[in-house]
């Protein structure tokens, strides 16, 4: 199942912070201080809260670390280039969790380029320092924490669901990408969000009782994400025990404007 930040679970809730923080700029010779630039570097046209919205859509909560419920903050510096690429990228400061360090220094590894900033009109090496949290939202620990004979959530399935034959993580993200349409009124007022899904993967692998768990502050997001799943193929379900069981799923949806 896959665990994101911010964004395609029993999932918690990954909490992205778009703050910034200083850093003395004679700490490297290579990289300008982002409060020292003219032209701020840009990602996919948007600031920080932009990129703020792709990471929550990268970043997988690591099983270990959910199933243990650990939580913390890693602070990340990384190095926008004078080509827009990010390098350098290192963990300042830590979480206390290595799984947490990791998943965050690689969730930041995979962003695509940036516009470069600028000093005196000239492209340079700009330095960021990002934190990125993980944290359980209490709505969805609550929810992923319910027992019951059925439906039975996610992660305490002894064969877990998986989706035309493969892992959920990838599988099912891939389909959803290939079948989600961005709403046209969302699209042209540039509303983006996250929907938190719950449905149930039947004993005999249809896919049911689909609802919002966690709305994304948009009825046009909200059932946007509700048709998709609702529309799922079957899965191959989840078994306990070695008979098929209900299974419980919650999977987050996010929708970013690239």
């Amino acid at each position: 199942m896959k665990k994101f930040l911010t964004i395609f679970a029993i999932m918690a809730s990954l909490l992205v912070s778009a703050n910034l923080f200083s850093q003395n700029a004679a700490d490297s010779k290579e990289a300008v201080n982002f409060a020292d630039v003219d032209e701020a570097p840009m990602f996919q046209g948007g600031d920080l809260n932009k990129f703020a919205l792709w990471i929550f859509s990268q970043i997988k909560y690591p099983d270990e670390a959910y199933k243990n419920k650990i939580m913390g903050r890693v602070l990340v510096q990384f190095v926008v280039s004078k080509e827009g690429k990010v390098k350098d990228i290192k963990v300042v400061r830590s979480s206390g969790s290595e799984l947490l360090d990791n998943e965050a220094v690689r969730g930041v590894s995979l962003s695509p380029d940036w516009t470069p900033g600028k000093v005196k009109g000239e492209p340079v090496n700009v330095r960021y320092m990002f934190p990125v949290v993980f944290k359980f939202n209490a709505e969805e620990q609550k929810i992923s924490e319910e027992k019951g004979s059925e439906p039975i959530p996610f992660d305490d399935v002894e064969v877990k669901p998986t989706f035309q034959g493969k892992d959920p993580n990838a599988e099912f993200s891939k389909w959803m990408a290939g079948e989600m349409k961005y709403p046209e009124e969302a699209s042209k007022n540039k509303i983006m969000g996250r929907v938190l899904i719950q449905f149930v993967i039947s004993r005999d692998g249809k896919v049911k009782d689909v609802k919002v768990a966690k709305s994304s502050g948009s009825d046009l997001l909200d059932k946007e994400a509700v048709r998709v799943i609702s529309a799922s193929p079957d899965w191959d379900p989840g078994k306990m025990e070695g008979k098929p069981v209900d299974v419980r799923y919650l999977f987050p949806v996010v929708f970013i404007i690239r």
